[in-house]
């Protein structure tokens, strides 16, 4: 490896401007600021009183002929007027080329440290760009607390195989940092290898062939580097991890290196992806070489899960989950997921507990899931008071949050219940009490009565004096300039790296003050997620908004203002400017055929763009949907709830095949485990939003089931 050729860090490129001209541009950053300070006055978040500095525009001037070398937080008119073009005009005139990025049109050349930073990081991290490796090694030591360190250092790590470099130039590298990508875990196994480290230099590239992803570069460089390292059975081993990633176009390419089979298994794995048909022909003509191989049986069970062969599913599952060795357990377990669920649903509970019964347990989510359900039939249905106590704690164990620990309490109380041993269901729903901010903690306090509603609305936020307040000064001055360029996305970053970093010594309830008055809601509802309840104010984590139309019961009398509220918080977190993958829209992230349908009934005019844009006509359109859905389900909120999520036709199918359970039950069994966290969500906000907007005691009974 030799020396990289390195050049010069690119600054800010001056503007020869007039009298004329820099007067005319200070007035138009006038306009920017109040337009960022007023823009979402009609927002659905409602917004902070402003401050002094706010009021009196303490330290803007208009300029003055006289006044040519005015500073503005430490740095020039000129700079900021830069810095503005740099971060709009620029950027727009290219936001539809692949191959180009605004910041490297430019030629940053400002004196301001700051503004030449924010533009120099913008720079690095972007996937459009690529920096010289120095500036960039540069740049994170210089800059450890800034945020989207781990996009450098693989933009780094990357950048070994792109060009040659100085061999101690990746050994200080590596010296410092761990690497953090596949590509980077080899680089560290060539180092190893020439350093003459050659059992650490084999720790590094299983690591990386075994468990990471890599790019084509790096894997070519290093098997021409050594091409003994890596075997068949690496390639095997690598095969399997790719198939649990969903990575079908490195699946493909890894099973090239093996052999005609597993590339033919692999387009059985890309078919599947893309629901396209497969055939047993295409199990059959590869199965005597793989009858042995786990990812070959998990593809073909996923195949009879999928064109709904439940029972061909079921016998094949369970005879080969003890027989073979199981490489990706994960995998499996999800599918004895999806089965057991659905012979549930056909009341085949024993076939269901048999199917979902799998030696290899593994902390994590889905197993959790499987212990769970194996809980729920020995307690509803074999009655079996022991065996489903210890089920739960096992879910209680296997899982990785607050809900599933409340949930597992509730369920071990229930168990007990059902025993009539009150005194230990007592017990335990006093413990899942604790957990006030899940479904099944607030439902473990109202079974048990523990205290008034209101109470939970009293502040019991800690002393400012347990936190230390060190704000990094320069990431706050980050934040603002980003927000008056309008890269909100990018200064919400800047605020989430300040809580990151603090490690509890900042106080999250100026954070999320900051980002409140930067109308950044997903941003302070995050933060303050991660809090416990009792240490920020209960409206920072249950917000409420003065809706910019009337919300009136309807003729049928549904008072849905605490609903609507609730729905809000968990489809959008009151971001009127959220889009989801699907193409949801808006506060209430209402889909576009929905809201044409919507426009109708209301007598509207269809606007796709207002549907985004006007949050009045966003929350009409989701109002009327919710009534709709009351009025269907006879003011069901649980189904009205499920509905909006999932859609009213499968909730429909839904409660015929289960007509008959309690609706604790219906909501566990509900098949999507998005919509069952949907569901519990929207109740545990509903929880809060009665007591938060309602004084008519009354409005505040609330039963969560």
């Amino acid at each position: 490896m030799i020396s990289n050729i390195g050049h010069k860090t690119k600054g800010f490129h001056f503007l020869s401007f007039n009298l004329c001209h820099f007067t005319c541009i200070w007035l138009t950053f006038l306009f920017i600021f109040a337009y960022q300070n007023f823009a979402n006055a009609n927002s659905a978040v409602p917004q902070p009183k402003p401050s002094i500095f706010d009021l009196t525009g303490e330290r803007f001037f208009i300029p003055t002929a006289k006044k040519s070398d005015l500073l503005l937080m430490g740095f020039s008119l000129e700079d900021y007027a830069n810095f503005y073009e740099y971060f709009t005009t620029n950027v727009a005139q290219v936001a539809d080329e692949d191959e180009r990025d605004a910041i490297k049109k430019l030629q940053p050349s400002s004196e301001s440290e700051l503004l030449n930073k924010i533009a120099t990081w913008y720079h690095l991290r972007s996937p459009h760009t690529n920096p010289n490796v120095t500036e960039m090694y540069r740049f994170i030591q210089n800059n450890p607390h800034w945020p989207d360190q781990s996009i450098i250092r693989e933009k780094i790590e990357e950048s070994f195989y792109k060009k040659n470099h100085d061999t101690d130039f990746i050994r200080d590298y590596f010296d410092k940092y761990t690497p953090i990508s596949g590509d980077g875990t080899l680089a560290l196994s060539i180092l190893k290898f020439q350093l003459g480290e050659y059992k650490l230099a084999k720790i590094h590239y299983d690591e990386a062939w075994h468990r990471m992803k890599l790019s084509q570069n790096s894997k070519d460089i290093f098997t021409e580097f050594c091409e003994i390292c890596i075997s068949k059975k690496d390639q095997i081993i690598r095969f399997n991890r790719m198939l649990y990633l969903d990575d079908i176009k490195e699946l493909q390419n890894t099973a090239k290196e093996i052999s005609d089979e597993y590339l033919s298994l692999a387009k059985i794995a890309q078919k599947l992806d893309e629901n396209k048909r497969v055939s047993s022909l295409d199990f059959n003509k590869i199965e005597p070489y793989l009858e042995d191989n786990s990812s070959f049986h998990y593809l073909k069970i996923k195949w009879l899960v999928e064109k709904g062969s439940t029972k061909d599913a079921y016998e094949y599952f369970n005879k080969y989950k003890n027989t073979i060795n199981i490489t990706n357990p994960i995998l499996w377990a999800v599918q004895s997921e999806i089965l057991g669920r659905r012979l549930i649903s056909q009341k085949k509970y024993r076939e269901a507990y048999e199917v979902m019964t799998i030696d290899q347990k593994q902390e994590n989510q889905i197993f959790a899931n499987l212990e769970f359900l194996k809980g729920w039939i020995a307690l509803r249905i074999f009655k079996d008071i022991p065996r489903a106590v210890e089920h739960f704690q096992s879910f209680s164990q296997l899982g990785s949050n607050n809900e599933d620990r409340s949930s597992a309490l509730y369920w071990i109380a229930k168990s007990y219940l059902a025993n009539d041993e009150k005194n230990e269901a007592i017990e335990y729903l006093m413990k899942a009490s604790k957990f006030e901010n899940t479904y099944y903690g607030l439902l473990s306090k109202s079974e048990i009565l523990i205290e008034k509603p209101e109470s939970v609305l009293q502040n019991t936020s800690p002393e400012a004096s347990i936190y230390e307040n060190n704000i990094d000064n320069e990431q706050l001055l980050a934040i603002e300039l980003l927000c008056a360029v309008n890269k909100k996305y990018f200064a919400a970053k800047f605020i989430n790296n300040l809580y990151e970093k603090s490690n509890g010594s900042v106080d999250p309830n100026i954070l999320i003050d900051i980002a409140n008055s930067k109308h950044l809601p997903q941003t302070s509802l995050r933060i303050a997620r991660k809090e416990n309840l009792g240490n920020l104010a209960v409206e920072d984590l249950y917000p409420t908004a003065d809706f910019p139309i009337e919300i009136y019961p309807d003729d049928k009398g549904y008072e849905i203002r605490d609903l609507l509220h609730s729905v809000i918080r968990q489809e959008s977190e009151f971001s009127s400017e959220a889009i989801s993958f699907s193409g949801a829209v808006g506060l209430m992230q209402i889909m576009p055929n929905t809201a044409k349908m919507l426009s109708r009934l209301e007598k509207l005019d269809y606007s796709e763009e207002r549907l985004l844009g006007d949050t009045h006509y966003n929350i009409q359109l989701g109002t009327r949907y919710l009534l709709d859905l009351l009025g269907t389900f006879e003011g069901s909120d649980i189904y009205a709830i499920s509905s909006y999520n999932a859609g009213p036709t499968r909730v429909k199918s839904w409660i015929r095949k289960n007509p008959d359970l309690e609706i604790i039950d219906w909501i566990e069994l509900i098949p999507y485990r998005e919509t069952r966290n949907y569901v519990k969500s929207v109740l545990r906000n509903r929880y809060y939003y009665k007591i938060m907007l309602y004084t008519d005691k009354n409005n505040i009974k609330f039963s969560l089931i």
